[in-house]
Order: C-alpha cells, then structure tokens, then sequence
C-alpha cells in the first residue's frame, strides 16, 4: 500500500523519486471570520464597482450663455449617492445606494443637459430628499429598495402620503418635487425595460384660486397681442421666401464677390438652397460648406421674438436660418391663440399629433372638429369646433405650424434613422436608446423649433420640454403690448385662468347650462364640471357681479334714472361720468359699426394718437375699445357692417384682403354678433340685405405695421 505522505513528481505522472508532504489539519472557521471574509469581499466588489461607475457619475455641463457670453462648464458630481453623505453634507444624512444611482445616471445626465448651476443644484437636491426618503420608509419596513424597479406604484403611494404630512414645504414645493421625481424615475425604468407608472401630479390643482382669472375684456387683449405677435412670424417667413425667389448663389466659385455676400437675398439663398435643413453645429457646417463662414458677419432677419436679446437671433448661421424656420419662442403665440379659442389643458395642445388631428364637421361643410388626447384622463380624447376659413381659429393656427415645422420633423426622423444603424453596433448604449425615444417622440409633435446652445444650431426642440420658456414668452408679450386687467396690473397667464375663464364663458352664455358647459370643458362626468364652477374664483367673480348689478340698480333707482345701457357700464367699469350717461341716453353717438360710444370727444391714446382735445374721435375703431359699447339696437348697423365687408372681401385681391385690418374687423363684428339670439341675428341681416351700400373697389386697405 502507497504511503500516503509520499507525493509522486515528474511531468506525466512519472519520475524517479519521491518527496515527503506534511498533512496539517485545519481549524474550522467560525462565524465571526466567515463574517470577516463577506465583508472583505463586499468591500473589494465595492470598490470595483465605485472605479466602473466613477465616470458616470462625474461629468461636466455646459450651462446656457449669460448675457450674450459663453459660461464656465459646471461639475456634476452624484458620488455623494453611491457613497452616503453626511448631515454635514445635506443637512440630514442617508445611505449610498450604488445600483440605484446608476439606474437614475442616465435620465439625470439628459435632465441637467443645459441646465443653469441653480437648476442643477435643484435636482441635486431632489435627490437628496427621495434618498432620505427610502431611508426612512424602509426604517418602516416597507422592504430593500436597491433599483430602480423598487420605485414602482406602491412606492410612489407612501411617496405621495409622506408629501402630504410633511408641513415644512409648501404646495409648490411639492408639485415641483413630485414632477422631477416622476420624470427621473420615469425615464430610468424606461432605459432599464421596465415600466413605472405614477399617478399623476396631485399637487397640480392646488393653485387654482391663487389668481383672479381674466375677464372679458383682459381675455380679448390677450388674444390680440398674440395674434399681433403670431402676424410678425409670419412676415418674417413670408419675406424669406421672397427673398429665396429673388437671391443667387454669392460663393466666389459662381462668380460672386464679397458685395454678393451683403446682399440679404443671397445669403437666404444660400442657407436654403446649400445648407438645407441640415442643422448642423456651426464647426460642422464650416468644415462641410466653406462658404458658410461668411454668414456670421452679416445680420439675418429683423424680427426677434418678445423675449429675446442679441446674437442667436440677429447675426450669424442661427439667425438666417430664421428665415425659413421658427425658434422655440416664435411658437408660443400660436400656442397661446388655440388655448384662448378651444380652452384646452397646456398638455393636451402639446400633444396634438400632426398627422390626426381633425375631422370634418358632422352638420357643417365650413367646420372642423380638432381632436388631441389628454393623458392626465387615461388618454381620453378631447375635441373642439373651428371654422375651416378663419385665418385665427384653431384650424389654420395649427395647420400653419404644422407646415412651418415640417421640416423639423423631418430632421429628426432622418436623425432617428442615424440612430437606430449605431444601436445596431451599440444595442447597449442607454445614452443612444434614449436620444433615440426622443428623436422618435419628436416626430410626433407639432410644436417643433430650434433651440440655443452654445456654438451655431442646436438640434430640434419640443416645445413640451420647455415649458418655462413658454411662460417666459409670454410674460414678455404681454409686457411689450401692456396687457393689463382691471386691477391695472400686468396679466400673468397661464393656461388653466384661460381654461377657466373658457368653461365660465360657456356656462353664462349658454344661459348657464351644464351640459354645455360640461362639453366646452371636454369633462366625462358632470361631477368634475360642478367642481370647476364650485370653485371660490367662480363664485368670487359670480357673487360680484352679482352685488355690483343690486348695488348700481338701487343706486339709479335713487336718482331717478334706470336704463340698461348705463346699468351695463356701471356693472363693467364701476363707475359712469354725466358725460357718458348723456351720450348714451341720447342715442346719437352710435357709430358705423354699431357701437354706442360712451364719450366719443375722449378716445383712448391707443386708437387714435393723433386726436386733439375735443374733437371726436378720428379712427372710429371700435373694436376692442372700453368706451364702445353694443347693445341690441346695434344689430342692424353690425350686419350691415358686415355684409359690407364680405362683399369687399369677394371683389378686391385675396392678398390685400389678408394683409390689411378687415379681417380682423369682420372676426371682431361677427363675434359681437355671436353672442346676440340667432333669431334677432336673422331679422337684422335681412333688414340689412335690403338696404346694401355699395362699396367703391379702391377703397383703401388700411396695411398692418
């Protein structure tokens, strides 16, 4: 028998001699060192996984230029998350979650992209609180949360009830908090080919009564910058047009000088016509098309939107580009007219689908019926009615967007087709599957335009990523045109006081009908219209009106003189000079588009600028004016008015027609005569097709500036 403390040696097994081994038993170990040994392996895993994930955990941020100059790159640091931090370090410690982190990395990278320090600080702490948060829940026991998996609906359940305890911040806090949080997690499960579905916000209906809402008159002011302002976009597009038909190519290779290059019609020429909708960055473009250094020197179109400065809109590649396709902020009029005319949720007009969005009229050939989904219901549809020919109604504002943004959507479908031959290489690439989903969602949208950055172009936008730009927007409209309600202060808007003021609109009109408020509103169920007109604005607004009408009827009754007309101006001004009462007693201050006005020696500066003290008014633009006032005895000249103006439109070029103020007059009378019974509307036009004015064909069309 073989020793067996004898070890055999040699290649193959054999050899020639032998080697004495020592057998040495081995302790077994205990728990305390199996212990040891898992914490040694956890620590070695640890620090592997912190040298894979440091960088991408750690990256750098070009923020947006101040005052026309380029900003320092921020630091983006989230080890603090993989690691745990301190209560030095945020106030109240928690622990580093490294999975979890890396889970979030990617939607948090494309949500800083751009971003300001304050912004990014903002979502770092954000963080910080869903960190500390998971801390304390699972202190309750409520089980691990490793991933981003871990973030589904029961966890989003005790989120939304911790936020609602927690007293030490305020509703918009919250709302803000809870949006990032449900984006970030969102976007995460998505990467991860999972799906996370969060309720949504709830803090979203808090704000409701916060503002007074727009009245009557402030509404119709609102509407006229936008459309004022929507009209210089479309000059700009229309003279780049122009300018494309008469421009040749300026490049010294086509017999062009540095004199070719001044002239404006050459170089749209040459950004169309060489350049294309290519979008590229400025280094791109000069590497590719020499020429394209030359645009940078020269100035592009005139117009700029409200809100903007110098640079990016006046001179180089960006700017000529201008001509032919809208930046972000050229958008935000149109938004703002079909939100005043269809009283739609923000969400549901930026969800619009630019290949199914209308349908016929089902009883009338000169209707639509628009139609968008709104998610916030479990994609409910919601429709609204619009006049195929109205150049500002719902139909052709959108219609026309859609056409002006065509070319963007074409970019990023061409983009996506780029995309998905990389991911073929790359199919684990989250940075490009998530370009890609964007890409792809951006071919759905209608409310596409270019963005800022840095250097030259930046690729497409939606205006549904930047909604702070949209306020910012129109904050300045309404600023540049001193739009301003009752109270004399600057109006704020935002679409849920426009969808309120819409849904009120309809209820009183329709001599306070649910039903048909319910529908104006697109509500499913009466309970949710009975809750909008429950609301303490509503009934604020409702109430006084209703104590101004007792107040003023007993105050005339007093004095012996109670007329409707006055009773109306009482009710609308608060107050009326003996003046005003006299000329609209008298009946003779009616004007040719059947407004009573109520002191027509006095106009308003903004109607006309060049009247003299005591002379009558010399424009007689009634429309939007606060001392013209229409009553049922203005019937008859509204449809002779109009009657008059339709036949102008029918007998002078259709391009005069569009470029001049008539169809704003016609728009304005015919809404005037919208809100009188229809039967009453159908005697005065009758009377009035009997007595038509003929119209003389060189009647001058009054130009917009």
């Amino acid at each position: 028998m073989a020793d067996p403390t004898k070890r055999r040696l040699g290649r193959g097994g054999r050899s020639d001699h032998t080697e004495n081994v020592v057998v040495v038993a081995l302790p077994r170990r205990s728990a305390a060192d199996k212990e040891r040994e898992g914490r040694i392996a956890a620590a070695k895993a640890r620090r592997r996984l912190t040298k894979e994930s440091e960088k991408q955990l750690v990256w750098w941020v070009q923020p947006p230029p101040r005052r026309g100059r380029p900003a320092r790159p921020l630091k983006v640091d989230l080890t603090r998350y993989r690691d745990g931090a301190s209560e030095v370090q945020c106030g109240r410690s928690f622990k580093g979650r490294p999975a979890l982190i890396l889970n979030l990395q990617p939607a948090i990278a494309d949500l800083t992209r751009g971003k300001s320090a304050s912004s990014i600080k903002e979502i770092k702490s954000t963080l910080s609180y869903l960190f500390q948060l998971i801390d304390r829940l699972e202190e309750l026991g409520i089980g691990p949360v490793e991933e981003v998996k871990d973030l589904g609906d029961g966890f989003c359940a005790l989120l939304i009830e911790h936020m609602l305890k927690d007293r030490k911040i305020d509703e918009s806090t919250k709302f803000n908090l809870y949006g990032v949080l449900k984006r970030l997690c969102s976007t995460a499960a998505f990467l991860e080919g999972k799906e996370i579905h969060w309720p949504p916000n709830p803090w979203k209906q808090k704000s409701r009564d916060n503002d007074d809402g727009y009245d009557d008159r402030t509404i119709a002011r609102l509407l006229s910058a936008a459309k004022l302002e929507a009209y210089a976009v479309q000059r700009r597009l229309k003279e780049g047009k122009a300018l494309l038909a008469k421009g040749r190519d300026p490049r010294a290779s086509s017999g062009g000088g540095m004199e070719a290059w001044q002239i404006s019609a050459n170089r749209a020429w040459f950004v169309w016509e060489v350049l294309g909708c290519s979008l590229l960055s400025s280094t791109e473009l000069k590497s590719r098309f020499p020429g394209a250094t030359m645009l940078g020197a020269y100035k592009g179109p005139d117009h700029r939107p409200a809100s903007a400065g110098t640079g990016f809109y006046s001179y180089g590649i960006a700017a000529h580009y201008r001509w032919f396709l809208p930046v972000l902020e050229d958008l935000v009029p149109f938004l703002m007219i079909v939100a005043i005319r269809t009283g739609w949720n923000l969400q549901v007009i930026l969800d619009l689908d630019p290949t199914d969005w209308w349908s016929p009229h089902p009883t009338r050939k000169d209707a639509v019926v628009i139609h968008s989904s709104k998610e916030r219901a479990g994609g409910e549809i919601q429709k609204a009615f619009s006049f195929r020919d109205k150049s500002t109604f719902p139909f052709a504002i959108i219609s026309y967007v859609i056409d002006m943004t065509e070319p963007l959507r074409r970019h990023a479908s061409e983009e996506a087709a780029r995309l998905r031959a990389e991911i073929s290489q790359n199919p684990e690439n989250k940075d490009l599957l998530l370009r890609l989903a964007k890409l792809e969602d951006l071919e759905r949208r209608v409310w596409l335009g270019m963005g800022r950055r840095n250097r030259g172009l930046a690729p497409v936008h939606g205006l549904h990523d930047h909604n702070h730009e949209l306020y910012h927007v129109a904050s300045a409209i309404i600023e540049k045109h001193n739009v301003r309600n009752v109270k004399g202060k600057l109006v704020r808007f935002a679409t849920r006081n426009v969808r309120d003021t819409w849904v009120l609109f309809a209820y009183n009109v329709s001599g306070y009908n649910l039903i048909v408020a319910q529908l104006a509103a697109g509500h499913k169920r009466l309970g949710t219209i009975l809750r909008y007109l429950n609301r303490r604005r509503v009934k604020r607004r409702t109430s006084e009106a209703m104590w101004e009408l007792d107040r003023h009827l007993f105050a005339e009754i007093r004095v012996g003189r109670l007329d409707v007309r006055i009773l109306r101006v009482l009710v609308e001004k608060g107050g009326i000079s003996e003046e005003e009462a006299k000329n609209l007693l008298s009946g003779k201050t009616l004007t040719p588009t059947g407004a009573f006005c109520s002191d027509p020696h006095q106009p308003p500066p903004e109607k006309d600028p060049d009247h003299r003290p005591g002379a009558p008014c010399g424009t007689l633009d009634c429309a939007d004016c606060f001392r013209a006032y229409f009553f049922r005895d203005s019937l008859a000249p509204l449809a002779q008015q109009i009657i008059g103006l339709k036949t102008l439109r029918n007998s002078m070029p259709l391009i005069d027609w569009f470029e001049s103020d008539f169809p704003d007059d016609l728009e304005f009378l015919e809404m005037v005569t919208g809100r009188y019974p229809q039967k009453e509307v159908d005697i005065a036009f009758e009377k009035a097709s009997l007595h038509k004015v003929p119209l003389l064909h060189f009647r001058p069309s009054r130009r917009r500036n």
